[in-house]
């Protein structure tokens, strides 16, 4: 999960602003991601980082580079959300997994996983419509007032 998550952040800003060899091995990179890195470093170019997030507006990147389509859905969800929104995200879905496997509900473990490598090259961790293992938040909100009992015996 946070592998996932240092990739998705730092791949980018590595790609933004690195020069000699290091940029060489990142273009090289950014074309086997089918130009993932490059889409995600034009949010570092164009808009501010923050605490609290900002509207990513598409179209101003569509005006700058002639597409507004951004894969990376952890940075799209970090300018979305700032710094700290992006940092309560991953929080929950911290306690989540601990909780889940505490619980020895490994399947949704894995689901949960699957998901959040997914939002490496494609932008639905942001947004909970696309995100349906928010749900699972409900286990780090929960887990210690029982709540999480009565839910199991419904499954």
């Amino acid at each position: 999960m946070l592998i996932s998550l240092v990739i998705s952040i730092l791949l980018p800003m590595i790609y933004a602003m690195s020069t000699g060899v290091v940029r060489s091995i990142s273009f090289e990179l950014n074309g086997l991601l089918n130009g993932r890195l490059s889409n995600a470093s034009h949010l570092y170019e164009l808009f501010n980082l923050t605490s609290f997030g900002e509207i990513v507006n598409d179209v101003a990147l569509k005006q700058r580079f002639g597409y507004g389509v951004v894969d990376n859905g952890y940075s799209f969800a970090l300018f979305n959300y700032g710094i700290v929104g992006l940092t309560l995200i991953m929080l929950l879905y911290l306690i989540s997994v601990r909780n889940l496997l505490k619980q020895g509900h490994f399947v949704y473990v894995i689901v949960i996983l699957m998901f959040l490598t997914l939002g490496i090259s494609e932008n639905i961790i942001r947004a909970p419509y696309m995100n349906f293992t928010m749900i699972f938040w409900y286990e780090a909100i929960f887990f210690n007032q029982g709540l999480n009992k009565d839910a199991t015996k419904i499954i």
